[in-house]
């Protein structure tokens, strides 16, 4: 079974930093940790603009016109040109902390982390109440190796602002993959409060339950996970396992006969967990079949085809 670590990171969007490293709780080489180019929380309710192809076209634009235009250079990576619109952010409302922000963003997409620490520290002492800037602060630090800095500063974005939902996916990662399981099963749940169908943070609880061997609690988020995500075959073979391990054949036996169906659909069927689906259906038919009212049957007996 492929570490469904890997899983957690893969289901993340198309904007994401990673940083590779270890925090100062773990000795372990480090899985990849993402987070967020810019917070959803800052956007969300920004209208799409394209991103401009030079700077003059935006010189007389106001705040939030430039605040659109950053967003969309975001969404387009182009770190230069949310450089140029960070400066005249800064120029025309020197008192906000939007410019530095982008001036942050634009450095650090551009490799250099340096200013963009420096830049984020500038839009903190304009505006320390805002979360985000907090958030912004721990990615730099992350992508600097900072790691013990970085996870300080996520958890101080969480202060200012409990619904920062990018910063719960981070530290839902970091301390999976430390395992801190129990305070990574808080943080995914936060984001469930707000987002019951984020697939990252469905997988995230399931996993940590998992790992901490409550398989029930395990099943019950996998199974939401899988009504959210039902073409993913990763997270199918993971609730089938689940169900084994507490004895569910009946549901395991399904939930295989559906990967089956879903494998024989695809162009590329073949299953990176190892896992033969036709020979794990033949057994827990047979386990099924044998398995009478009161008594549980050992899977060496269901292997044989027979019951004692």
């Amino acid at each position: 079974m492929r570490n469904m670590y890997k899983l957690i990171i893969l289901v993340v969007g198309t904007l994401a930093l990673s940083a590779c490293g270890t925090s100062g709780k773990s000795n372990k080489s480090s899985k990849i940790v993402s987070a967020k180019y810019v917070s959803t929380r800052t956007t969300k309710n920004l209208s799409k603009s394209r991103c401009p192809s030079n700077a003059k076209s935006f010189k007389s634009q106001n705040r939030k016109q430039l605040l659109e235009l950053g967003n969309a250079c975001v969404e387009k990576k182009d770190w230069s040109m949310i450089e140029k619109i960070g400066s005249q952010l800064a120029k025309i409302d020197h008192a906000s902390p939007w410019g530095a922000y982008f001036l942050s963003l634009g450095s650090q997409g551009q490799g250099n982390n340096t200013r963009a620490l420096w830049m984020s520290d500038l839009a903190l002492k304009k505006a320390p109440q805002l979360g985000f800037l907090h958030y912004q602060k721990g990615r730099v630090l992350w992508g600097m190796g900072e790691y013990e800095s970085a996870v300080t500063a996520m958890n101080d974005a969480l202060k200012y602002d409990k619904q920062l939902t990018d910063a719960h996916l981070f530290l839902g990662q970091v301390y999976y993959r430390d395992r801190e399981l129990r305070k990574a099963a808080k943080h995914f749940k936060s984001v469930l409060d707000t987002e019951p169908s984020n697939t990252v943070a469905l997988i995230g609880v399931a996993e940590s339950y998992y790992q901490a061997k409550d398989h029930r609690d395990a099943i019950v988020y996998f199974e939401k996970a899988v009504d959210n995500a039902p073409s993913n075959l990763e997270i199918r073979f993971r609730l089938a396992d689940v169900y084994e391990k507490e004895n569910k054949y009946g549901e395991a036996l399904t939930t295989y006969r559906r990967i089956k169906t879903l494998m024989r659909n695809r162009t590329r069927n073949n299953s990176a967990t190892g896992i033969n689906v036709a020979e794990k259906i033949e057994m827990l038919e047979a386990m099924v079949a044998a398995q009478a009212p009161g008594r549980k049957v050992t899977r060496s007996e269901a292997s044989e085809g027979r019951a004692k």
